[in-house]
């Protein structure tokens, strides 16, 4: 999953100028899952452009699966077990696969996926708002 966002231009960015959507055949069937449901999301919060509205909450289940194996792929092995030390943040997983112009869109969803994570296992380092979790199985 890619995770460098490319710097849009001054002025008013298009549609061309995000980064592109990663073909489906190119993902996990974990990604490419969570692309179709990100897709079914965001389009009907007006487009990857030209919406302003958050992006609504759905298909938690197949998202929260998706940040949990981000999140472990992303973690340190410490003695106290796996650490998300939150960067990349989360929101870089959902934005890999249907990259948005604001991703400030993005935190509605996120946090409410974060909330399936804590109820999976995951635990803040810093409660109640710190991006750091441990990953408890």
């Amino acid at each position: 999953m890619p995770s460098r966002r490319r710097p849009l231009p001054e002025g008013n960015p298009q549609l061309h100028d995000l980064n592109p959507i990663p073909a489906a055949d190119s993902l996990t069937t974990l990604e490419r899952d969570a692309q179709a449901a990100l897709a079914e999301l965001v389009e009907r919060a007006g487009g990857r452009v030209s919406g302003t509205r958050s992006i609504p909450i759905g298909h938690i289940s197949v998202l929260a699966t998706l940040l949990d194996d981000y999140g472990r792929r992303n973690a340190e092995v410490t003695r106290e077990g796996l650490i998300f030390r939150g960067r990349p943040g989360l929101w870089h997983a959902l934005d890999s696969l249907y990259p948005l112009l604001r991703t400030s869109r993005w935190i509605p969803l996120r946090g409410a996926a974060i909330i399936e994570l804590e109820r999976r296992g995951w635990r803040r380092l810093s409660p109640p708002r710190g991006s750091a979790f441990f990953l408890l199985d």
